[in-house]
């Protein structure tokens, strides 16, 4: 089983993805939680009847939400995919899923991540990161343990420290 750095630690991932090779006989497996790429997502056409929850989606770093608005109040799950560790459009559409959209499931980024980048990819709203290489799980493990604090704020704790102090 496919493990994932998952809200500060690595857990198994009962997540498992389908790609657009899947035909029309497909028959979802009990017991399996499934991530479908949008298009296939809208396919079903909102009718997940044999699955054993309505499936999470994949989305690119640079989706149009708008468009994406009544899969964002179904999903239990998110993953958005980087193409590229240098394409910071994934950082935005994480922040605008968790301020804009409240969006409070799982957020996980997959793709082309680096393990230096997850203190990052956490201030955006993202709970999960799955790696390409399992060796980058233990080393997102350490970069994580020893954050301190940020004068800026983020998703979790929008008010700066100094906004805080002066609040007092």
């Amino acid at each position: 089983m496919q493990q994932v750095f998952k809200n500060g630690v690595i857990q198994d991932d009962h997540w498992s993805h389908l790609d657009a090779q899947i035909g029309a006989d497909f028959t979802p497996e009990p017991e399996v939680h499934y991530i479908l790429p949008l298009d296939i997502w809208q396919g079903f056409a909102g009718d997940f009847s044999g699955f054993i929850s309505c499936p999470g989606i994949t989305i690119s770093a640079d989706a149009d939400l708008a468009s994406l608005a009544d899969a964002i109040e179904r999903v239990p799950l998110i993953a958005i995919e980087f193409c590229s560790f240098t394409d910071g459009s994934g950082f935005s559409t994480a922040s605008l899923l968790r301020e804009d959209y409240k969006f409070d499931g799982e957020l996980r980024a997959m793709g082309a991540i680096l393990p230096d980048q997850v203190p990052y990819l956490l201030r955006c709203g993202f709970n999960s990161v799955e790696f390409p290489r399992a060796e980058d799980l233990q080393h997102a493990v350490a970069l994580t343990g020893g954050a301190g604090q940020s004068y800026q704020g983020d998703v979790e704790t929008p008010r700066t420290p100094f906004q805080q102090r002066i609040a007092k």
